[in-house]
């Protein structure tokens, strides 16, 4: 079964310049049991407070703000319970007194006195209706006959679907950030639009809408090193050449493919989505070989048995390589490639022609260039 994700929830961690420092976090649980507790969860910190007639009080240092979870457990359990079945709150801590309005579920409460908090509820209420069309297409999705949900015709039709969804998000996305351009929020909106695989062009041109304080801030100046870094990855642009060992322990080259079609794929034997997805994969390269295709897959594993036995137990025929450093592999950072499964194609003079084609999505585009016969 095609493994579908599409982020459509606005991700927003924050920073915010002028609110830095001391903190002091402050609020009420009504008709609370004695035995409650408050956890603080925050730039992987955990801060806990037994509640006083049920009050609570944090206290603590930011050198930026950052998003934060505040969980209550209303018996007194620990943290993992609480983290499973806990009432909780996201939102942002800043370096000052931020007070809490009383409740009694914190999931209901409200930062009170907070411009980044107020930013953060107008765009996830902009977003509400996106979402909610996201979580309804997913739930179709999940309810069909694993055979529906395989088919390609379905499998087309629903990435469409999926498609205008995100395309409507990122539409609402720009357009609070042209309205905040001075807001870190937007920032965080932008991350998000990016996604896992930003189009470097298109979303540069969205940061542009940025203040010139939110565009040269420490954030602001890492967020456009890594767009350029996409720019020079997208359609059109020329896949930076690499080399890495093979299984035989012999090395090979992107550059050995020039004058062919091929597919760069990422994937790792320890990557669910990856080995479901490998299936499909096998398909299109027995289908297309004979055209021409040739899929190149780059393993993001640490141990090279795993890598061989995921190799030979999913039917892989075609080259793989690796230079055995999972998340610290030259060539995914190269790609840029923070998640897998991700792949590239790439045409015979060495240039990108598509990113991320799965399933039916990859055949498609494999027949338009290759020959549907």
């Amino acid at each position: 079964m095609k493994k579908i994700i599409i982020s459509i929830l606005a991700c927003c961690p924050v920073l915010a310049f002028a609110q830095t420092g001391n903190f002091t976090l402050s609020g009420q649980i009504n008709n609370a049991d004695k035995a409650a507790k408050a956890f603080l969860i925050y730039k992987a910190k955990t801060d806990s407070v037994t509640l006083n007639d049920g009050k609570f009080v944090f206290n603590g240092q930011l050198d930026e703000p950052a998003m934060a979870t505040l969980l209550i457990s209303h018996k007194g359990k620990g943290l993992n319970a609480s983290k499973k079945n806990g009432d909780r709150l996201n939102f942002y801590l800043e370096g000052k007194t931020l007070q809490l309005t009383p409740v009694d579920s914190i999931a209901k409460s409200k930062v009170l006195n907070s411009i980044i908090n107020d930013e953060n509820n107008e765009l996830s209420k902009m977003l509400a209706e996106n979402s909610a069309k996201f979580s309804k297409t997913y739930n179709s999705y999940l309810a069909l006959p694993n055979e529906e949900k395989e088919s390609p015709k379905y499998q087309t039709e629903l990435q469409k679907q999926f498609g205008k969804i995100e395309d409507e998000k990122k539409e609402i996305q720009a357009a609070f950030i042209k309205a905040h351009p001075n807001s870190i929020i937007s920032l965080s909106a932008l991350k998000d639009y990016a996604g896992m695989v930003p189009d470097g062009d298109a979303t540069l041109a969205v940061f542009a809408f940025l203040s010139k304080d939110i565009r040269e801030s420490a954030a602001g100046k890492k967020f456009e090193e890594v767009l350029k870094t996409a720019a020079k990855l997208g359609i059109g642009k020329m896949a930076p050449d690499f080399s890495a060992p093979d299984t035989a322990d012999k090395s090979v080259s992107l550059s050995s493919y020039k004058g062919k079609y091929v597919l760069v794929d990422f994937w790792a034997s320890w990557c669910v989505p990856c080995r479901a997805e490998n299936p499909n994969l096998v398909k299109s390269y027995n289908r297309f070989h004979q055209k021409g295709l040739e899929v190149l897959g780059v393993s993001l594993d640490q141990k090279k048995e795993n890598w061989v036995k995921a190799i030979q137990e999913d039917g892989l025929t075609w080259a793989h390589v690796s230079d055995l450093k999972y998340w610290k592999s030259d060539i995914a950072k190269l790609y840029q490639v923070n998640a897998v499964p991700q792949n590239y194609l790439i045409g015979p003079d060495g240039k990108i022609i598509a990113k991320n084609l799965r399933g039916e999505a990859l055949n498609v585009k494999l027949a338009e260039i290759l020959g549907n016969n």
